[in-house]
């Protein structure tokens, strides 16, 4: 194999990765139908309209442009009137989870959260460098990390 053909195979290894980090911690928004939402009316309902709430600001200041997050925050906004008129209950088996069993989600969820975060930060730091250099860029000067990536990339089977 030529070099240039794994450097551009790991810098896809680290695009797809940081892509699903990107989209599990989207998932995690305390929102509507989202895991997070799910999470949130676990924890405490007020958390619904506070996630309602920061998405629905960061849409109106521009910082997403995305229609289908527009709908997922209007879905938001629904669930949590529903809850508010009666028109629908909280899960009963989630509505009396014991402080104890509340304190466990909210772990595995600030954790997961967290994880996520991190783990996609040291992606965005392997993918773009450690002074931001596009992708690519660096193609003389390798870290250890780097060299050991690419060796590892480099024994994969071809599919």
């Amino acid at each position: 194999r030529e070099r240039g053909a794994e450097k551009t195979t790991a810098q896809l290894c680290h695009a797809l990765a940081d892509f699903g980090c990107m989209i599990n911690l989207f998932n995690l928004l305390p929102m509507g139908m989202l895991d997070g939402g799910q999470v949130a009316a676990v924890l405490h309902p007020s958390l619904l309209v506070a996630g309602c709430a920061v998405g629905s600001y960061m849409a109106y200041d521009g910082q997403i442009n995305n229609p289908i997050v527009y709908l997922i925050i209007l879905g938001g906004w629904y669930q949590v009137a529903s809850r508010a008129m009666g028109w629908s209950q909280p899960n009963p088996a989630a509505a009396h989870l014991s402080p104890r069993g509340k304190a466990i989600v909210f772990g595995a969820y600030a954790g997961l959260a967290a994880s996520l975060a991190v783990l996609m930060q040291m992606n965005q730091a392997r993918l773009y460098g450690p002074r931001g250099e596009p992708p690519g860029s660096m193609m003389r000067e390798e870290s250890e990390y780097s060299k050991e990536f690419d060796r590892i990339v480099a024994s994969l089977p071809d599919i």
